[in-house]
């Protein structure tokens, strides 16, 4: 069958992001198949407003913590 690791890493996430919440095999592979893939998601955003900053996913968040 699928495995939800699989799909993590397809979508880009970091290991363990989804995976290691501890939900079943079942709900992780719902809550993996209802997201959305960051680099889709940015890509979109840029081309809707090629005028709009992006921030790199891959530098931590805008409070100072990475």
């Amino acid at each position: 069958g699928l495995r939800p690791e699989f799909v993590e890493w397809m979508m880009g996430l970091d290991q363990g992001y989804i995976c290691d919440l501890g939900l079943s095999r079942t709900a992780t592979l719902k809550m993996l198949g209802n997201g959305v893939v960051p680099a889709q998601a940015a890509l979109a955003l840029r081309l809707l407003d090629p005028a709009t900053p992006m921030a790199d996913p891959n530098k931590g968040n805008d409070d100072g913590e990475t």
